[in-house]
């Protein structure tokens, strides 16, 4: 069988280009992109760690805020806050109940 792709893609029979697609502009205005990507990566994947297991759940909460803070900034500010920031504010919500609770029972430093 003989496979061939379209000729257009949906959005540009609707009078789109492809670059309309983009929310925003590929580091949008953050300074060294590939290092903070890294640092924020970083931090989420271990700092998520740091909250199952229950060592530093306070410190990782206060981090782990700061970058939510930092990325809704650029992105749903400038939006209005319309589509999408709710996940945001839950997790937002979540880490404030974490940062003033602290670790539970099941915590591996209890």
């Amino acid at each position: 069988m003989k496979y061939s792709l379209p000729d257009s893609l949906p959005c540009e029979e609707a009078g789109l280009s492809t670059k309309d697609l983009t929310p925003s502009p590929p580091h949008a205005g953050v300074p060294w992109p590939l290092l903070i990507a890294l640092l924020f990566g970083a931090l989420e994947f271990f700092g998520g760690a740091f909250l199952i297991l229950g060592p530093y759940v306070r410190l990782v909460s206060v981090l782990l805020l700061a970058v939510e803070l930092v990325a809704i900034g650029p992105v749903h500010v400038a939006k209005g806050f319309v589509g999408g920031s709710s996940p945001n504010f839950l997790l937002i919500g979540g880490l404030i109940s974490l940062l003033l609770s602290g670790a539970g029972r099941l915590s591996l430093t209890k």
